[in-house]
């Protein structure tokens, strides 16, 4: 048992405590420490692992006042960091350098920069503490179902193999727009009907929810693009061969396609090689926020259709809206919350049938609405009572 603190909290492992009834049983998690200017020091975070009702960690606001004897292993999940200044990165290290002979375990989520993961590295090294690096893209030949046949794309060792439990992937226009507490979502009601669910998650702390990683090698340019289609194919047969799910839902990272000439997001190109490699039984798409999004999403479910072989056929509207005017001018994707009941404005005004469904993640009744379209949809014997 690693007995956790996680460091920082933020909003990238909020999804993780929000359904933390997924954490697996080798994880407990203990503290949540966050820095005072992200506002959520004093919170109280709800942690639903286990039989225990009402159960909530208090968030931290320093490493060293939420240290513990129970306390073994600190987990460092993603969080936004600028590439001209990763001054809060090194802030971090030594936050733990300054604690690390109470770890048995550093459990890296983070893509730093090579110097500083060197630097995190080389701390644990010293100190003969496991390093546990989930950031660092992995070749394929790491997987169990690798061949060396296909260190070279070849027709003759290329074909792609049929996956026959139903896929639903959810996708994204952008990224920070919910994917991951779509995808949770999901799990967690299909398995309140009974069916067993394979998640492959897009972040890199989806194995403490026992879930499957996005896999790492789709994001290493010394691979021919062609191998990552078949090797994604063969990632998620492996899936289907190991753990005999009724249905599995992927959530792929990235964009669906370029925001502008300017600002490419990829190209989608990530997206279009998940679906070559596996065929989608149902799609979600994540949006942001929009005001008439009713004839702006059936465009794209044909878009999709043409491009992904799927249609859309529902789409969450997350609380974010781009700033058009400053991601014009600043060349990227620059965010804010949209106006308070915009969300539930936006689906009653633009859902009204003949194109994907509108739901919000974080409704009870759009939840109900997910649930009862995927049902609908994979199942025709379903009927909503």
């Amino acid at each position: 048992m690693k007995n956790v603190v996680v460091f920082p909290y933020g909003q990238e492992f909020r999804p993780a405590m929000e359904y933390s009834q997924f954490i697996g049983p080798e994880y407990e998690i203990k503290a949540l420490v966050s820095p005072k200017g992200w506002r959520l020091c004093g919170q109280e975070v709800p942690y639903k692992k286990g039989d225990v009702e009402n159960r909530c960690l208090t968030v931290q606001p320093s490493l060293s006042e939420a240290l513990s004897d129970e306390t073994d292993t600190v987990l460092i999940p993603s969080f936004r960091s600028s590439m001209y200044d990763q001054s809060y990165e090194r802030k971090v290290i030594d936050s733990i350098a300054g604690s690390i002979g109470h770890f048995r375990d550093v459990i890296c989520c983070k893509q730093f920069t090579d110097g500083n993961m060197g630097l995190l590295r080389e701390t644990c090294a010293q100190a003969g503490c496991g390093f546990d690096d989930k950031a660092t893209p992995r070749g394929v030949d790491q997987l169990p179902f690798y061949s060396a046949k296909l260190e070279k794309y070849d027709d003759n060792f290329s074909s792609l193999v049929k996956i026959d439990a139903p896929i639903i992937a959810v996708a994204g226009m952008g990224e920070d727009i919910n994917k991951t507490e779509v995808a949770l979502a999901l799990r967690d009601m299909l398995a309140s009907e009974g069916y067993r669910v394979s998640m492959v998650g897009s972040k890199n702390y989806c194995e403490v929810l026992e879930a499957n990683p996005f896999p790492s090698f789709m994001f290493l340019p010394q691979i021919d693009e062609r191998l990552k289609v078949v090797f994604f194919n063969m990632y998620v047969k492996h899936i289907e061969d190991t753990e005999k799910p009724d249905i599995i839902v992927i959530s792929i990272p990235g964009a669906t396609k370029a925001y502008s000439s300017e600002i490419t997001q990829g190209f989608g190109l990530l997206h279009h090689e998940v679906f070559q490699a596996v065929l989608a039984d149902y799609l979600v798409m994540c949006s942001y926020y929009l005001t008439d999004a009713a004839d702006y999403l059936r465009r794209e479910s044909e878009t999709c259709r043409h491009r992904f072989g799927c249609g859309i056929d529902s789409c969450h509207i997350s609380g974010t809206y781009v700033e058009y005017n400053d991601t014009r001018e600043q060349r990227r994707i620059v965010t804010s919350a949209a106006p308070k009941g915009g969300v539930s404005q936006t689906i009653a005004k633009n859902d009204m049938g003949g194109g994907p469904i509108l739901f919000d993640v974080f409704d009870e009744s759009g939840r109900r609405k997910l649930h009862g379209d995927v049902m609908k949809k994979l199942n025709p014997d379903f009927v909503l009572v």
